[in-house]
């Protein structure tokens, strides 16, 4: 049995490693920044891998049911709750791993979330011009 990935499965398996990494190092410094020496690189990692699952599962899941009837706003919708629990998920996960309180917290997510967000529009845009549609 073969498996086919279609473009928008790569697009996102592709965003998936280029945030990863993106977030990675955008945790790690604005850690450093805002919370001392309590941030390290293992942690800025673990906090940027569970929250990226967690959206590329929710985001490959609609990819799957994805009808030709489906309408945007559901998948619009759909992506903005996977966003929504990216944000919860990482302001658990730096709040008890940074050793920082709630503003601290929410600064650290706030920088990195605007840069996946960033990062996220290019690539999906790059992927549009590489793939048009039929």
């Amino acid at each position: 049995m073969m498996l086919f990935i279609t473009p928008d499965q790569l697009a996102m398996i592709t965003a998936f490693v280029i945030e990863l990494i993106v977030a990675t190092i955008a945790f790690f410094f604005a850690g450093r920044l805002l919370s001392g020496v309590n941030a390290k690189s293992t942690d800025a990692f673990f906090v940027a891998f569970l929250g990226l699952f967690l959206k590329f599962v929710l985001d490959f899941g609609i990819s799957l049911v994805l009808v030709p009837g489906l309408n945007e706003f559901v998948i619009f919708a759909w992506n903005v709750v996977a966003l929504l629990a990216m944000f919860i998920v990482w302001m658990v996960l730096v709040q008890h791993f940074f050793d920082t309180f709630f503003v601290r917290g929410l600064t650290i997510v706030i920088i990195a979330f605007v840069l996946i967000f960033i990062i996220d529009f290019v690539i999906e845009f790059l992927f549009v011009l590489l793939f048009p549609g039929p």
